[in-house]
C-alpha cells in the first residue's frame, strides 16, 4: 500500500512537470512569434522580419522613385548586419535603369555576380558583391522583385568576415517573402543592378 502511494505521488509529480514544460514551451513559442513582424507593403510584397532584426520606417526620398524605406539593423547573432527594404516607383523602362546603374558602379566593388531567384512562386534577382574598405571589406546581398511599376528591394550588408551570418539572415528573410497579384509578364526575370554604392 505504501509503495502504491509513493508511485502515485511520483506519477502526479511527473505529470505536473511534463505539463509545466509543455506550457512553458508554448509560451516561449508564442512570445517568439509575437516578436517577429510581418511587413506588408502595398498589399503586394510581404516579408517576415525575425526577432533579431530591428526595422524602422524612415523618410528616405530620392526624387519620386523611392516611395518607402525601412532601415534594418541586426542584434544578437545578427548584430553585424545592416540593410534596408525599399519600394521603388519606376516611370521608365527597367532596362534603362539597369544601364544607368551599371554605369555608376564604384571601382571599390569586386566579385560582382547576379543570379535569378524563384522563391514562393515569386521571380526576382539576387546580386552579390564585395566592397573594398580601408579597415575591412563589406559583403552585400541584394534581392529584387518587380510587380507592375513597383520594385521591391531587400539589401543586407555586413563585414566580409561575417558573410556566413549575413547569408543565414538573408536566407531567413528571403524564405519568408511572398508577392501577390499578377505574375511577371511571361514569367521573365527582371534584371536589376546596384543602384547605390
Amino acid at each position: 500500500m505504501i509503495k502504491f502511494k509513493h508511485q502515485k505521488k511520483f506519477f502526479i509529480i511527473f505529470i505536473s512537470l511534463v505539463l509545466f514544460a509543455v506550457v512553458t514551451c508554448g509560451l516561449i513559442s508564442i512570445t517568439k512569434a509575437e516578436q517577429s513582424a510581418l511587413l506588408n507593403l502595398n498589399n503586394v510584397f510581404t516579408i517576415k522580419i525575425p526577432e533579431n532584426i530591428n526595422y524602422k520606417k524612415e523618410n528616405y526620398v530620392i526624387g519620386n522613385e523611392i516611395t518607402q524605406h525601412f532601415a534594418l539593423s541586426g542584434k544578437d547573432e545578427y548584430s553585424k548586419i545592416s540593410g534596408y527594404i525599399q519600394v521603388w516607383q519606376l516611370t521608365y523602362p527597367i532596362e534603362d535603369y539597369i544601364k544607368q546603374s551599371e554605369s555608376n558602379i564604384s571601382a571599390a566593388v569586386y566579385d560582382y555576380e547576379k543570379k535569378p531567384v524563384l522563391q514562393n512562386g515569386s521571380t526576382g534577382f539576387e546580386i552579390n558583391f564585395k566592397i573594398k574598405g580601408d579597415k575591412f571589406d563589406t559583403q552585400v546581398i541584394q534581392t529584387l522583385w518587380q510587380k507592375g511599376n513597383s520594385m521591391y528591394i531587400l539589401s543586407l550588408s555586413s563585414p566580409l568576415r561575417d558573410s556566413n551570418i549575413l547569408k543565414k539572415a538573408n536566407n531567413e528573410l528571403i524564405n519568408s517573402v511572398t508577392l501577390t497579384g499578377e505574375s511577371l509578364p511571361s514569367g521573365k526575370l527582371t534584371e536589376y543592378c546596384i543602384h547605390c554604392i
